[in-house]
């Protein structure tokens, strides 16, 4: 399974779902500008991979105020809708079998 939303996919093997951010390699390396996956966390249900995404994007809350959080907040809320909208439906969806 190959899920992306955003800036992360999600992916799975036999045991376990996979969070990762999709990443581009610097200037320096062998491939410049070539992609890949950076792993975030390994998970043994989709309940517990999108809880995490949730506290992962409130906890990188750069916000000053109750009303950036808040702000931030939804924004968390609405990534973690949007992917269970996408599981739902299957519309958008890049899914590849791996």
């Amino acid at each position: 399974m190959r899920i992306k939303i955003d800036k992360y996919v999600i992916t799975s093997d036999p045991l376990q779902y996979i969070l990762n951010e999709s990443c581009e390699r610097g200037v320096k390396s062998k491939t410049p500008g070539e992609g890949y996956l950076s792993p975030i966390g390994y998970y043994t249900s989709l309940y517990a991979l999108l809880t995490a995404l949730h506290a992962k994007d409130i906890r990188a809350s750069k916000a000053t105020t109750i009303k950036g959080l808040k702000a931030d907040i939804k924004k968390a809320t609405d990534l973690v809708e949007k992917v269970i909208a996408l599981i739902n439906t299957g519309a958008d969806m890049e899914l590849v079998d791996e």
